[in-house]
């Protein structure tokens, strides 16, 4: 005899998916909105143990390269933007 196999679902999708709106901005915002409240909480205590763990002078080289860091990566967001803005009006007129 063959026995049904039960289809698993994820915790995600059946605990808060689940009570989020099918279709509307609520949903994908709500969860932007828990990945960026999670990922600030992470980043704090990043930084907690790196300030527990490194000396002063290690700290702050780790500062200024993480300082670096996000000025290259606003940069990159902005080229990025600009690559976006002309694919899309290229795809849209063809």
């Amino acid at each position: 005899m063959k026995m049904k196999q039960r289809r698993r679902v994820g915790h995600l999708k059946s605990g808060i998916l689940s009570q989020l709106p099918y279709g509307g901005l609520v949903g994908p915002a709500a969860l932007l909105f828990t990945a960026t409240v999670i990922g600030g909480g992470l980043d704090f205590l990043f930084h907690v143990s790196m300030a527990q763990n490194l000396n002063v002078d290690s700290y702050s080289e780790l500062a200024a390269l993480m300082s670096m860091l996000m000025i290259l990566s606003l940069s990159m967001r902005n080229v990025h933007n600009i690559m976006t803005l002309f694919v899309t009006q290229t795809i849209a007129r063809s």
